[in-house]
């Protein structure tokens, strides 16, 4: 994004380039950078505007100042959820809504919560600040939810679970196991695994076996 010029000073790298260098720009994710309005990515939009710039999103914002369409304009095609599913492209789903006694949480020395992290003495902590980079984490919330939602599924049908951070989704799969083995669901230690991009050829052979249609847990 940003790099030096010929003396030494800050400059874009794409500064490098003239402004009509490029006669088309795809953006991925575009309800991202491209939607907001001080980010950097919208300087190099901006900086290549004479190219026809196509955006590509599956979940457009209006929202937070991430208007996609305020800067890409009307979408020239849409395919919704619905006919993704009729389509068989997409699988149907049932939403469980998770309601806790601690989507707010307020740190007070000695109140007997175990968390980790850094944490400030008074301040209010909400579900953006639980499990996020440099935000807290309450070991007790994160295995109720756990048990909440693998008590409502199949266990021997595959799951994709999100999680928020690589810590936070190392802290997940080790509560899975944990909770399938307590169970008696499976004894096998890589039940669940990790798969992000930090976990390099393991993650890439784990992701390869999950996506083995042929094969169960």
């Amino acid at each position: 994004m940003s790099g030096k010029d010929s003396e030494g000073n800050d400059a874009p790298y794409f500064g490098s380039y003239s402004p009509d260098f490029f006669d088309f720009i795809i953006i991925d994710e575009c309800h991202r950078g491209g939607a907001h309005d001080e980010s950097s990515w919208r300087g190099i939009l901006e900086y290549f505007s004479s190219a026809v710039q196509l955006g590509l999103t599956a979940t457009p914002k209006r929202l937070d100042n991430a208007n996609t369409y305020k800067y890409f304009g009307k979408p020239v095609y849409s395919y919704d959820l619905k006919s993704g599913i009729n389509d068989g492209f997409l699988t149907p789903f049932k939403v469980y809504t998770i309601v806790g006694t601690l989507d707010k949480y307020t740190y007070l020395p000695g109140d007997g919560v175990v968390v980790r992290g850094e944490v400030e003495p008074g301040r209010v902590y909400e579900e953006k600040d639980f499990n996020h980079n440099r935000g807290i984490s309450i070991p007790a919330r994160e295995e109720k939810r756990v048990h909440y939602w693998m008590d409502r599924i199949n266990p021997n049908e595959k799951t994709i679970v999100f999680c928020m951070t690589q810590e936070h989704a190392g802290e997940v799969r080790d509560l899975v196991n944990q909770y399938a083995q307590k169970k008696g669901w499976s004894d096998n230690l890589n039940y669940c695994v990790r798969i992000t991009a930090d976990d390099g050829k393991a993650g890439e052979a784990d992701l390869e076996l999950f996506s083995d249609n042929e094969k169960t847990i």
